[in-house]
Parts: C-alpha cells; structure tokens; sequence
C-alpha cells in the first residue's frame, strides 16, 4: 500500500512520536509512506532526516484551496492507495482540506482521535480509529455510527532496560542535577493549562519537609511557552527548585523514563498521556489523577495510584504514601508491566491497523 499520513502540529508530543513510530512500522512491513503536514515542525524534521518522504501543509486556520490543490496533486502524482489522518485540538480546517482533496482524487480517508478534546473537529461517516475504550465509547454515545470506530490502543516496542541498567541510568541523571540519591517522579507533559501542573506543585508544597527532601520532580517536555515561563515563575515563587527540576524537551524519552521511580500525570481533562503506555514497558507505576480517561489505565493500588482531580492535599498524601512505602513500587510496577505484554506490544497495534487499512481499500466490514 501507498499511505499518506497526516497530522498539523508544530510540537513534540505522544502524537507526533506516535505517527513517527507508525510510519516506521508500516514501512518495515513493506508499504510505502509519505507524511504530509507543517513546515517548520519536529515531526517534518525528523521524518526528512530519516528519508521519509514528505510534503509540507501551510497551518491556516480557515480553508486552503492551496492546500486542498497540493494534496490532490500529491494523491494523483504518488498514486496515493490511503490517506491517514490524525486529529488534534483545533485543526479542523486541514481535515476538511485533506477530505475534500480525497473526494476529487478518489481516496479513501481514515482517522485517527487522539483525544476527546479532538471529537468536535471529528468528521461523520468515515472510519475512526480511537486509541482508548472511553475515546470509543464517548464518540459513539455522542452519535457516531459504532460500525466506524475502532478501538486500537497505542503499541510500543519492547525496549526494557535491565534493573542494572536503570541504575546506572538513574546514577548518572541524578549526578548531572546535583542531587543526592532520592526517589524520582517524573511528569512527561506539555506545558498548557488544564495539565495539572499547579495542582501537583501545590501538593509539593504540602508535603512535610522531612519527605520533600526525599524526592525529586522532573517535568519533561518543552517548557518555552508562555505557560511554561509561568510555571517556572510559580516554581520559583513556592520555594521549590531545590524540589523541580525542567529537564526541557527530551530526544529519548525511553531512557528518561527508566530513570524514574514513579510516573506522574496530573492532567485534568480527558486526553491520553502517551507516558502512561510508556511506563508500562519499563514496568514503572504511575500517579495519576482521577480523570475518566486515566481510570482505564491505572488502577488504585494495583499498578498505580489515583488522586482527586484538583486536590492538591490528596495528592501530597500518595506522594507522601509512596516514599514513605517504597517497598510497593516493584510490586504495583510488576504489574504495570504485565499491561504492556497484554495490551501495547507494538504489533498488536500493526496488526490491527493493518488490517483496517486492507479492509477499507477492499471495500469490506471494518468492524473487528
């Protein structure tokens, strides 16, 4: 197959290494993949650096005969089997685009929902792919024909690192920030509101100062927006850089995450965290807030703990539970790790993809 991926977004995130790692996967399984999206943007970079061939959709954020010109061009030229797109928050104009291009070329179209906040932007009548249950289940009790939505949770490789290797790991992370050795939580994240980051900072502050000075927060991610300056500023303002530490964006998230002792996502609306599935691989437990979205990946005292969405004191108390009760984190990380080997491995995620992409170009019942 000849498989047009599309996604608009400038930053790096679960969803554009998702795509990343989907283009790579379908490629090694012998299609050929062609990404088209932003110019100036990580996942252009990286899929130009790794030879992956490209075409560049100028972000407008009303419609663009240009850019429906452009793809229909490109599906005519490339002779273009499927078209792939993914949906994001407030890129609505590109979708549109891109369909209407598929209609002149005759294309089929598939779709990808990312995330709740993406369902107003999620065009009827065409085959969706839902990367959770509660994605799946919210589109369908909001009007979406289920015979076009298929649940297909993310897949990831299988890079764990030994318990000798995330020492080591561990050892030289906490030398390079000038820290004792103490239990680390890290927070995978985009700074935007609505992440929880006030919250979490708010519960840091809580904590008794005998058990602060046991743990260290990592925030990952890029941290240069507006948002971000003002939670460095908070940082600063309570006291905790002794506590916080940015890491800023990170190249390998994988070798970050076996650092960790503990994952945290204090996110407050319903979209997935792709460090939730990552930390499956390295059997890593999480902390988690109590949205509907993260209840269907962790599960209180069993690989993980969940705190009341925006309550700072509930939140300071499972820190506070967690490093004074350190002994849990190998058994609730055991079985985080078993979630991985039942529901993530990346080829159950290849499979299912695959098959849909079969299904829809022969014009047969997608539903499985």
């Amino acid at each position: 197959m000849r498989i047009l991926q599309v996604l608009q977004s400038e930053y790096c995130g679960g969803a554009e290494r998702h795509v990343l790692e989907l283009i790579q996967q379908l490629q090694h399984r012998g299609h050929d993949l062609i990404f088209a999206g932003q110019g100036q943007s990580w996942l252009m970079a990286e899929c130009q650096e790794q030879g992956i061939e490209t075409c560049e959709l100028p972000l407008k954020r009303y419609f663009s005969l240009h850019n429906v010109m452009v793809v229909k061009r490109l599906l005519l030229q490339e002779k273009v089997d499927l078209i792939h797109i993914h949906i994001l928050p407030k890129k609505s104009c590109i979708i549109r685009d891109v369909r209407l291009a598929a209609l002149l070329a005759k294309v089929p179209v598939i779709a990808t929902v990312h995330s709740l906040s993406s369902k107003k932007y999620t065009p009827k009548k065409l085959p969706l792919i839902a990367l959770s249950e509660h994605i799946e289940d919210h589109l369908i009790e909001s009007g979406f024909d289920a015979w076009d939505v298929h649940h297909v949770y993310h897949g990831l490789a299988d890079r764990q690192f030994t318990e000798e290797e995330k020492q080591q790991l561990k050892s030289e992370l906490l030398s390079y920030i000038h820290v004792q050795d103490k239990l680390i939580f890290g927070v995978f994240t985009r700074f935007e509101p609505q992440s929880g980051h006030e919250t979490l900072l708010e519960a840091i502050s809580q904590i008794s100062g005998d058990v602060r000075a046991r743990i260290q927060v990592l925030f990952l991610g890029d941290h240069e927006s507006d948002y971000g300056t003002h939670i460095r500023q908070q940082v600063a303002d309570m006291g905790l850089e002794d506590v916080v530490y940015f890491a800023g964006h990170v190249t390998s998230p994988e070798m970050w995450m076996a650092t960790l002792d503990v994952v945290i996502n204090p996110a407050e609306q319903n979209n997935i965290s792709l460090s939730m599935i990552e930390s499956t691989v390295q059997g890593i437990p999480i902390l988690s807030s109590e949205i509907q979205q993260n209840n269907e990946f962790v599960v209180h005292d069993r690989n993980g703990w969940l705190y009341k969405v925006g309550d700072p004191l509930d939140c300071a108390d499972k820190i506070e539970q967690i490093t004074l009760n350190q002994e849990s984190l190998t058994r609730l990380g055991a079985r985080n790790r078993t979630l991985f080997l039942k529901y993530f491995q990346m080829s159950f995620m290849i499979d299912k993809i695959e098959s849909l992409f079969l299904a829809i170009l022969n014009d047969e019942e997608t539903s499985f």
